[in-house]
């Protein structure tokens, strides 16, 4: 009984544990709700809500409405991008998310579902 105590406090220990995230200047790494708060589509666009902990200055552009990094419609890839996002948030998968560079506005050009560990 003690072992399976044990166990089971550690298991919840590890879970407990917030995911690890990174994000620099041109992309954000980690599990996407550890970075990421959502995904929404409208009649403006498509878009990432970025977290509120995520710090904005680190980021080499400005997020859309102070929140979003914006998905470009007009990609050639955008309903595969679109899947592997609804397949990342749903299974809270571990992405790479690689913003364009010459965008002022934090705009996705990449996106990397990551291998489990």
């Amino acid at each position: 009984m003690k072992k399976l105590c044990a166990m089971l406090l550690g298991t919840a220990a590890v879970l407990a544990t917030p995911a690890f995230a990174s994000c620099e200047a041109h992309s954000c790494k980690g599990r996407i709700t550890s970075f990421a708060h959502s995904l929404s589509v409208s009649q403006d666009g498509m878009f990432i809500k970025v977290l509120n902990g995520v710090d904005r200055r680190i980021l080499s552009c400005q997020l859309v409405g102070g929140d979003f990094i914006q998905i470009p419609t007009d990609m050639v890839q955008v309903d595969s991008v679109h899947a592997l996002l609804l397949t990342a948030f749903s299974a809270n998968l571990e992405v790479e998310l690689g913003l364009d560079p010459t965008k002022t506005t934090c705009t996705l050009k990449v996106l990397e579902l990551l291998p489990a560990n």
